[in-house]
């Protein structure tokens, strides 16, 4: 029996990313839901959301020495390509006013929330002019 996959608009937490990361590059056959991010994101089944900040936190956090990224060659450069590559770039994010006790992490609370608002705005518009087409 097959497993079908359902394409799911999400922001990935850095954590998440070092570990799915790290998994991959040791060749782990540890069968978990972080295993399967990078190859969700390969088959399009995953499609990340992000800005300018989380791409710059991404990045800096994968540089980071006790990681051991930056020795092997191009995985960086791979990951964060096919992150560009498969993924939607939220701009003009609204920042809104939250406490948050780790304050890196409100950036990826204001993109999936900007995402949704303006997916379902636009959804919302898209059933007006449909509407009025049909009469």
């Amino acid at each position: 029996m097959s497993i079908k996959y359902i394409n799911v608009f999400a922001v990935i937490d850095t954590n998440v990313l070092v570990s799915s990361m790290r998994n991959k590059t040791l060749n782990s056959n540890i069968d978990s839901a972080v295993t399967e991010i990078s190859r969700l994101i390969e088959k399009g089944n995953i499609i990340p959301l992000f800005d300018e900040r989380i791409l710059s936190e991404y990045y800096a956090v994968l540089n980071y020495s006790k990681f051991g990224f930056s020795d092997i060659p191009n995985v960086i450069d791979s990951q964060m390509n096919l992150i560009l590559s498969k993924g939607i770039y939220v701009n003009k994010v609204k920042e809104l006013d939250l406490y948050f006790k780790d304050k890196t992490d409100i950036p990826f609370y204001e993109v999936i929330s900007f995402f949704f608002f303006a997916k379902k705005r636009i959804f919302a518009m898209f059933r007006k002019i449909t509407r009025y087409a049909l009469v």
